[in-house]
């Protein structure tokens, strides 16, 4: 390869990495494909949350408690397992996983048997650090004592996740 053809070749590369990483993309995952046979859309941005408001799931979704410290008293004091989502603001699958899986009903139902966490990971990055949550979204699923059982790193369908929660739960009740 000749010296020029080398350096448009490198640059292209570096191009495409930066690009991928700036994106925010730690897992590629396809779209969903949409359970009522409507076309899929992009959602309408909605406001950043604050450091104390979770993201908003469009009204429906489980009852999110914010921050790590909250939801190990909670958990603790109702003696159940925690879910643990991992999230930054500017994270599209982080997003997706709010307006599509949440609000699906049976994983709002499988939601009940947790206390539901909220961490930004861009803001506790002491919690994301300790869970090891590198790619987002992360959902780490803890036992009422805090040890970890089971985790979900990038987006998943509802039906899948509602898999993995049942994963979990089963986890809980093998002890």
């Amino acid at each position: 390869m000749r010296p020029a053809a080398y350096r448009v070749a490198i640059a292209v590369l570096v191009v495409t990495v930066l690009a991928v990483f700036l994106a925010g993309c730690p897992k590629a995952n396809p779209p969903a494909p949409s359970t009522t046979g409507a076309p899929v859309t992009s959602a309408v941005p909605k406001a950043a949350p604050t450091a104390s408001t979770p993201p908003a799931t469009g009204g429906a979704g489980p009852a999110w408690v914010t921050g790590m410290e909250a939801g190990k008293e909670k958990a603790t004091a109702q003696k159940k397992p925690m879910m643990v989502d991992f999230y930054a603001d500017w994270c599209s699958w982080c997003k997706k996983l709010d307006e599509e899986t949440y609000t699906d009903a049976t994983v709002m139902e499988k939601a009940k048997a947790f206390v539901c966490v909220k961490v930004n990971a861009d803001e506790d990055k002491a919690s994301a650090t300790k869970y090891k949550a590198e790619g987002l979204p992360t959902i780490v699923f803890l036992d009422a004592s805090g040890n970890e059982i089971h985790r979900v790193t990038g987006f998943e369908p509802a039906p899948e996740f509602a898999t993995e929660m049942q994963t979990a739960l089963d986890k809980v009740k093998a002890g």
